[in-house]
């Protein structure tokens, strides 16, 4: 539409638009946009619009209107200083995570056996030769930590293939190795550079050697035990990979556990019916994260983390779908990690999600 010879007329035409902020703030969508004088402007989730390097967009978008209405649920601590308005300004400021008390944390501990430990350390040592190379290296021996950290299943994939590779690729003069990623839901990531053949694949079978020797998964069966005591209780486990969601579903259908899985790969009219059959009669939903975005799942009573963020920002998008208008109850977070607090890792997104979880401050309580 806005490349059409017409584009120029659209927006005065008595129009009600509603814009996402990447959309509005493309340079030639803002300098068609800052031109129409707006009867009303609406910006939800305005403390976005505060920071400074953002403000004088915003303006460009709201100048020339005859009446602003900026929604937030924070206000910066120097205030607002968006001047030269035309019109009105009304700032609406409401605490969705205020209303209710702060969710409260639980953290689920759990103990590596010997066999669990040992498989550890040979991962440890195959990402070691990854981050001692080259930046993109470095990269793909986190995502193996990731995957190690996630689930069996998903780190089982992943050393499959890198052997596979080797397999297909014998004969050259090295390997070449590719990762995925969850937000591409298992979709094959850019090719890595080669690593010797024998050091690399020597270790990667050790590892699936050690997993063979695991019996029971320690991290699996701490969120059975938690899931045995969450009865009457409406519950989402959220993993980062396809793999460790598949590996959680079976688990609950060899225990005969009803529940439902939500990830990329559904369609979006599928997606909305799951959605509809979980809020309806549902109790447990297993769910990527990568799907959550745009779901309100406000009557949720608990969220347990099979995999935990380590941004901030996600943590922020994760916690929106639950903590919001509709919610009637304390919502409970649940965190899985290791009792001997070694995975770093775990210990720095644990910190992230503690500092949004405390209570707010009290300039904002008597905001």
């Amino acid at each position: 539409m806005l490349d059409s010879t017409v584009a120029g007329e659209f927006w005065p035409r008595g129009v009600i638009a509603i814009l996402s902020r990447d959309f509005a703030q493309h340079p030639d969508v803002l300098d068609r946009l800052s031109e129409i004088r707006w009867d009303l402007v609406v910006a939800d989730e305005a403390d976005y619009w505060f920071r400074e390097f953002r403000a004088g967009t915003l303006l460009r978008l709201v100048a020339s209107a005859d009446r602003v209405l900026l929604a937030t649920a924070t206000v910066p601590e120097s205030g607002l200083s968006i001047g030269g308005l035309a019109g009105s300004l009304t700032v609406v400021e409401w605490p969705p995570l205020y209303t209710l008390p702060r969710p409260l944390l639980n953290e689920v501990a759990f103990r590596l056996s010997p066999a669990e430990l040992s498989l550890s350390d040979t991962v440890g040592a195959l990402c070691r030769i990854f981050e001692g190379g080259t930046p993109q290296q470095g990269w793909t021996g986190k995502s193996v930590r990731r995957r190690l950290e996630s689930s069996l299943a998903a780190i089982e994939r992943s050393l499959q293939r890198l052997v596979e590779s080797s397999e297909e690729l014998e004969g050259m003069d090295g390997l070449s190795v590719a990762t995925e990623e969850e937000t591409a839901e298992d979709e094959p990531g850019e090719r890595m550079d080669r690593f010797p053949d024998e050091q690399v694949v020597g270790i990667a079978r050790g590892a699936l050697q050690a997993i063979e020797a695991i019996s029971t998964d320690s991290k699996l069966s701490a969120l059975s035990e938690l899931l045995s005591h969450l009865n009457d209780r409406k519950i989402c486990v959220i993993n980062d990979y396809l793999d460790t969601l598949y590996y959680i579903s079976a688990e609950l259908e060899g225990q005969n556990i009803s529940h439902y899985t939500l990830h990329g790969a559904v369609s979006f009219e599928e997606r909305g019916r799951i959605i509809r059959l979980f809020r309806n009669d549902g109790q447990i939903l297993v769910a990527t994260r990568a799907v959550l975005e745009g779901i309100n799942l406000s009557d949720v009573t608990d969220v347990v983390f099979y995999d935990l963020p380590d941004s901030e920002r996600v943590l922020r998008q994760i916690l929106g779908r639950f903590d919001r208008f509709g919610r009637t109850s304390q919502l409970t977070i649940h965190v899985l990690r290791g009792s001997d607090g070694s995975d770093e890792f775990v210990t720095e997104c644990l910190a992230i999600l503690r500092g949004l979880l405390e209570p707010p401050n009290a300039e904002q309580r008597g905001r």
